[in-house]
């Protein structure tokens, strides 16, 4: 399940002084600047402008500045109030209005008699490609809000592309300059340039490094603070609490965090106290501490907390003291997280949702590390693999409901992996690491599926012949869960059906086999949505898929499988199915399962009957023989033709089926797709209760007076 807060990066930010600021850097902070931007995507994400982003300035041949822009609220700059600027597509924000001559996309030592005066740098930066763009948007509320200067989809130095932002926020004057997402490497010059004498710089300038991934979501960032003023003796942040968002009920909790030094004076102690839903505050001195000025570390409180129900529980934590004085800052000094205290867990069975295709170059390596890492978890896994559309034509088997899935996920780049719904990463870039952290998440919800899937095939006599006239395949699945806690509202089931190996979508990237290709999620890419449902109550579900129509190899990704009239199922002796349970709105999954599918025995209209020396074929209500080495059909006689005299309806049927032609006691037997008795009953009455079973196709076998009839019903919900 997703990590419901950050966990901060213990290395050292560096810092220097100069002017009305100084600096501290946040490697892996895993979120923006004060979170009042948590935008689950950056600009752009497959294309097109985000809500609310003005774009200032598009591709441009060579450095450019933008139009001059007004600042949506007020701000100083280095002690002098500031209302206007402008911005190169070098990576430059300069609020000398005058300047005319843009600085090169260079990464240099600051200062730099190149940049102008009264400028905030990421140099390196270049915005030559055909997706750069330069935007703009202001988030939270006076007199709290940010105004992010986006630089979306730049080039440096030995990167395909990377997304950078500088902010500017209200109040505070403070500056912040943020890494969100590189596929690629950097070296970059970050800071502020006063005049062409005198610059406050990122420690490692001109080679700082980025630290994001190719992840469309905060979780990711990085970022680097000027702040306006004289930095504090004693100032401590509250960075997180550390502790998992579950908890075994009655078990002793440490309560753990994670502080930063803000100041300039080493941390030796800190108090902290800690409350459970507001109630009174538990409070320690944590000694022995030594944490350097910009550097993070880990505290543990030495009195434990014990749940003692099955409840969620907010706990709060307070930094109120620094080496015994007051914290210079209380506006960081809180912390909390939602606790969930639940009954044992259960194994979880991590869900592998892979966006890759076979005109993908990086997808062969990719999917081969992937395979390597999960070769050493055989059999603890679900695996979903949606072939796309990209690069090029696009693999074949690329589906609308693939497509669906990618837009969910904001993907836009393959090779791509999600684990668990959460955590996107390059498949190059997978490792077992990442599988067992999801795999230690607790899971509160039990699983299990069945699904079996047949040929159903439609006879009639054409011209004295019996012919077919219609076949196609059928998949019915059952699946079931069972919380451990009560699960909320608005949950989605997903049931893909996939192939587990295909061969007939090579293309231009090398792979002649692809795994767990999904064919199609049933009912649909928007799952089923689930009510509520109570602690230790078992959830039926059904779905039905009908293979209509013959196969087909789509010419490529643009001509996609219409399911309606055909399917891409190379062989149906190799299907798995896939189920698992999603909170829509965050992406966490709660649990999955996958099974194998069943082929079960080929169902018809036609039934067989043995009487005697005799084989009678019975369609409907009508019988027949063949006879002579054509097989010609002939009616059965009058008097044979009793055989087929008993009448089954309704059908398809949902709570009752009755029997006409019966007289007296009549035992009936009804089978399912695979042959397994699932109803025998003797009975006076001509009905059948048929309520109790699960949607399907069903035999049902007459026998009365020694007559015997076999035909075949449907039941339906």
């Amino acid at each position: 399940m997703k990590k419901l807060l950050f966990t901060a990066s213990i290395a050292l930010s560096v810092m220097f002084a100069q002017a009305q600021y100084y600096t501290l850097s946040f490697p892996n902070a895993g979120q923006n600047p004060g979170g009042v931007n948590t935008e689950a995507t950056e600009f752009p994400v497959g294309g097109g402008i985000g809500p609310g982003w003005t774009t200032i300035l598009t591709t441009q041949a060579s450095p450019t500045f933008s139009p001059v822009q007004t600042l949506p609220f007020p701000f100083d700059f280095n002690g002098t109030a500031v209302t206007q600027f402008k911005v190169s597509s070098s990576g430059v924000l300069t609020f000398d209005l005058n300047a005319a001559t843009p600085p090169a996309s260079t990464a240099v030592t600051l200062p730099n008699a190149g940049v102008p005066d009264s400028s905030i740098c990421i140099l390196g930066l270049n915005g030559t490609g055909p997706s750069d763009n330069i935007v703009t948007k202001t988030f939270g509320t006076a007199p709290n809000q940010q105004h992010w200067i986006h630089f979306s989809s730049y080039s440096a130095s030995g990167t395909d592309w990377t997304y950078w932002s500088i902010v500017l926020e209200e109040t505070t004057n403070n500056i912040y300059i943020v890494d969100q997402r590189t596929n690629g490497a950097v070296a970059l010059s970050l800071g502020i340039q006063f005049d062409a004498a005198n610059a406050l710089a990122v420690n490692g300038s001109p080679a700082v490094p980025s630290y994001s991934i190719n992840a469309a979501d905060p979780g990711d960032n990085s970022y680097h603070t000027f702040y306006a003023g004289v930095q504090p003796m004693y100032d401590v942040q509250n960075v997180s609490i550390d502790n998992s968002v579950f908890h075994e009920v009655n078990t002793a909790n440490t309560i753990t965090g994670t502080i930063r030094n803000l100041g300039s004076e080493t941390v030796t102690s800190v108090d902290v106290n800690y409350t459970v839903d507001g109630g009174p505050a538990v409070a320690a001195t944590v000694s022995g501490l030594n944490i350097a000025s910009g550097a993070s570390a880990t505290y543990s409180h030495p009195t434990d907390w014990t749940p003692t129900m099955f409840q969620t529980y907010t706990i709060e934590t307070e930094v109120t003291m620094v080496n015994g004085n007051m914290d210079s800052n209380t506006g960081d000094n809180l912390a909390s997280i939602d606790i969930l205290a639940h009954p044992p867990a259960v194994a979880r069975t991590p869900l592998l949702e892979a966006f890759t295709s076979s005109t993908c170059g990086p997808c062969t390596p990719g999917n081969i590390n992937v395979g390597n890492v999960l070769s050493n978890f055989q059999g603890e896994y679900s695996k979903v693999n949606y072939q796309m559309s990209w690069p090029g034509t696009g693999d074949p088997y690329y589906t609308d409901e693939g497509g669906d899935r990618r837009t969910y996920y904001g993907v836009n780049s393959v090779p791509n992996i999600f684990t668990d719904g959460a955590n996107g990463m390059n498949s190059n870039s997978y490792s077992a690491a990442a599988f067992t952290s999801a795999q230690d998440q607790p899971a509160f919800v039990t699983m299990e599926a069945e699904a079996t899937v047949y040929k159903d095939v439609t006879y009639e006599v054409v011209n004295g012949q019996l012919e077919v006239v219609d076949s196609k395949w059928v998949l019915n699945s059952s699946s079931w869960f069972t919380p451990l806690i009560n699960l909320p509202a608005s949950l989605v089931a997903h049931h893909a059906i996939n192939e587990k190996l295909t061969f007939l979508n090579v293309e231009t990237n090398g792979e002649t086999q692809f795994e767990h290709v999904m064919k199609k999620l049933m009912p649909n890419a928007g799952g089923e949505m689930l009510s509520a449902v109570n602690a230790n109550d078992t959830v039926m579900l059904s779905n039905t898929h009908e293979f209509v129509g013959d196969y087909r190899l789509s010419n490529d990704a643009g001509d996609p499988i219409n399911h309606s009239l055909e399917h891409s199922i190379e062989e149906f002796s190799d299907l798995e199915i896939v189920f698992w349970i999603q909170t829509p709105a965050t992406g966490e999954i709660w649990q999955s399962y996958h099974e194998d599918v069943v082929v079960g025995d080929e169902v018809s209209n036609l039934t067989t009957i043995e009487d005697g020396d005799q084989t009678i074929y019975v369609i409907g209500t009508d019988s027949f023989e063949l006879y002579g080495e054509g097989g010609v059909v002939v009616p059965l006689g009058v008097n044979d033709n009793s055989i087929r005299s008993f009448k089954v309806y309704p059908n398809p049927a949902n709570d009752v089926v009755y029997i006409g032609g019966t007289e007296g006691m009549a035992n009936i037997t009804m089978f399912d797709v695979q042959g397994r008795v699932v109803k025998q009953v003797s009975t006076q009455s001509n009905t059948v209760q048929v309520s109790d079973l699960p949607s399907g196709m069903y035999m049902i076998r007459i026998e009365n007076n020694d007559m015997i009839t076999n035909t075949r019903i449907s039941v339906t919900r």
